[in-house]
């Protein structure tokens, strides 16, 4: 901030009855102005915490300017890495990858080979390495609302021996691209994205016991998570949820056994309230520091990573301002200096 300089001007004069300013005596000091008054101080600010190993990052679109122009812009606060998302069941690969065998009784129509999207991965090494800038990768499985597989395995289940092998060799084919030289440094991946948005894990348990779709969920993750491990020692394995959906007592089960077999724990948080007339709203941003608070200890001792955080500015609609938001990212940075050794990113 700027250091504003304040000079006291005193412009009244001591009339001497006859309508014009009496002077002061030769060789006397005028009469000294009595200062003014002193403010309040206002609440003291926190000193910085000091940023450590905390990696900052940034979720980027496109520009009307094109994205390295956008990305150039964002590189001005200094992030360390850009979040990627990919979707898998898209796509065609034309490189030279082995092409692993699928059981006949569950991948009538399938191929392993159609089951990949590179996206801006094909394209990164240009510009990411040059800015030191790492990579979260994200790839769509289920993905909030949607639900993203091979079109030959819209109706498998996520636990078929089938969909693990095509999704096995998805990431051979990304990790393959990632590979090219200059090489991209990735920071974690993440299977499936705010997954319990879906209507498929919405619920996690029936009559007490944890529900099949989830069941099968977690095993997928967990083969993934392993065989990634595989190609990849020391990459963070993360499945991302919802703010709302990891601190909801009624999946509580679910998300500790789906984190049994993750090595982070990755989350989204846009602080909204629904209503179904109105629909979602904006919390007050006041609301940061609790909700923070909230996840932190339903996961204790848990590497947290924020993928995304965010808050509309949108007012007709959602009920956010500039203002509002600019208290929001006010609020995510103090909560998050609270919690400066578990939450990573």
């Amino acid at each position: 901030g700027a250091i504003v300089l304040s000079f006291y001007v005193n412009c009244s004069s001591k009339s001497d009855g006859q309508g014009t300013a009496a002077s002061p005596e030769q060789g006397q000091s005028p009469p000294a102005t009595p200062p003014p008054p002193v403010p309040p101080s206002p609440d003291p600010v926190p000193p910085p915490v000091v940023k450590g190993t905390r990696l900052l990052g940034i979720h980027l679109s496109n520009s009307g300017n094109g994205f390295e122009s956008a990305f150039a812009v964002t590189k001005r606060v200094n992030f360390d890495f850009h979040n990627i998302h990919l979707i898998w069941g898209k796509g065609a690969f034309s490189g030279a990858l082995p092409i692993p065998p699928l059981e006949s009784n569950e991948s009538v129509g399938c191929s392993a080979s159609s089951t990949y999207d590179t996206g801006l991965l094909s394209s990164a090494h240009g510009f990411y390495p040059a800015y030191n800038t790492k990579l979260m990768m994200t790839i769509g499985t289920y993905d909030t609302n949607l639900k993203f597989v091979p079109t030959c395995a819209k109706d498998m289940r996520f636990n078929s021996v089938t969909m693990k092998t095509m999704f096995q060799y998805n990431l051979d084919v990304l990790f393959s691209v990632i590979d090219v030289s200059p090489k991209l440094e990735l920071v974690a991946l993440n299977i499936g994205n705010e997954i319990d948005a879906n209507s498929e894990l919405s619920q996690c348990k029936v009559n007490g016991a944890i529900t099949q779709n989830w069941l099968d969920y977690i095993e997928f993750v967990d083969a993934a998570a392993n065989y990634a491990r595989s190609k990849r020692p020391g990459l963070k394995i993360g499945s991302i949820g919802t703010h709302t959906g990891m601190t909801n007592p009624a999946l509580k089960d679910c998300f500790d056994l789906l984190l049994s077999k993750t090595d982070i724990l990755t989350v989204t948080y846009y602080p909204l309230d629904y209503d179904p007339v109105t629909g979602f709203r904006m919390k007050d941003p006041a609301v940061v520091s609790a909700d923070v608070a909230a996840l932190v200890n339903a996961y204790p001792g848990k590497s947290i990573f924020f993928s995304e955080v965010g808050f509309s500015s949108g007012e007709s609609y959602v009920g956010g301002s500039l203002d509002k938001q600019a208290q929001f990212v006010r609020e995510i940075f103090s909560a998050w200096d609270q919690y400066p050794t578990q939450i990573k990113s």
